[in-house]
């Protein structure tokens, strides 16, 4: 619930400037039409608090570097006045400095528009679905695999772990995204219209010059062939939760009649209190 709270005002903050945004006036035009010996400072500025105060990552506290379990970073100390603008604070500042230079700002419109950030824009989801998965199991299993079987130093380690799964993250949330995300969004926007009793004409197709007819187009079999991967992903899941339960079944059985006694809870308990 806390959680909600913090994070469900950006959603109503990105609404009020989506119908700014949508009115005839426009009312950031006012910003937009500064003189740009004004509009440098303080973009500069903006973009500073962006970088400075959304970095932040800290749960509670707005004083250490990267996790709440690292030692106090001077910087952030500093920046927060020694914690008294707490994380929730420094998250708003960074948010409302990012999408009002988004807004207003061509060169940094410019740069959300090049390839990589378009890409990563549409993966964002999928990687934010995925990512808690690969930090707290994979990334730090081989981070501590590092530091305590190799020796290697905190920081070095770190780096390692980040070029070496970065690239699994991107490959993943892509993966995700044209397989799940987009079919989803589809299969979203035709079921909406399927529903409607007013439906818009059927898209033209490019490879025939003639019009589609809006009774085949919209007809039930029409629908369940735009929309097969969601179905295939479906079944898929359907598959793999068969076969985890027959090979779990089988596994609990084959233990129980050997007499084997195993129970994974320590290890998993020991997991968690790694830092």
């Amino acid at each position: 619930m806390g959680q909600m709270l913090t994070y469900l005002p950006f959603f109503f903050l990105g609404v009020a400037f989506s119908d700014m945004e949508s009115m005839a006036t426009r009312p950031l035009n006012a910003w937009r039409d500064v003189h740009w010996g004004w509009k440098i400072p303080i973009n500069a500025v903006l973009l500073a608090v962006f970088i400075i105060y959304g970095s932040n990552s800290n749960d509670d506290t707005a004083e250490h570097c990267f996790a709440k379990y690292d030692d106090p970073c001077e910087f952030y100390q500093w920046v927060t006045w020694n914690g008294f603008i707490g994380n929730a604070v420094c998250q708003w500042m960074g948010a409302l400095a990012i999408i009002f230079l988004a807004l207003t700002s061509q060169w940094t419109q410019w740069v959300l528009e090049t390839w990589p950030c378009q890409f990563l824009g549409r993966i964002s989801y999928s990687l934010y679905l995925i990512h808690q998965l690969i930090v707290d199991w994979c990334m730090r299993d081989t981070y501590n695999f590092f530091v305590e079987q190799h020796e290697i130093e905190p920081n070095v380690s770190a780096v390692y772990v980040f070029l070496i799964y970065t690239p699994v993250l991107i490959l993943a949330s892509w993966l995700i995204e044209f397989t799940v995300d987009t079919p989803s969004k589809n299969f979203s926007r035709d079921l909406d219209i399927m529903l409607r009793r007013r439906r818009p004409p059927p898209p033209a197709d490019e490879d025939n010059d003639d019009e589609e007819d809006e009774e085949d187009y919209y007809s039930c079999w029409r629908f369940t062939k735009r929309i097969w991967p969601v179905l295939g992903f479906l079944v898929w899941l359907v598959l793999v939760f068969v076969s985890t339960r027959i090979y779990t079944s089988a596994h609990t059985t084959k233990v129980e009649e050997e007499g084997l006694n195993f129970d994974p809870a320590p290890e998993i308990m020991d997991f968690f209190k790694r830092e």
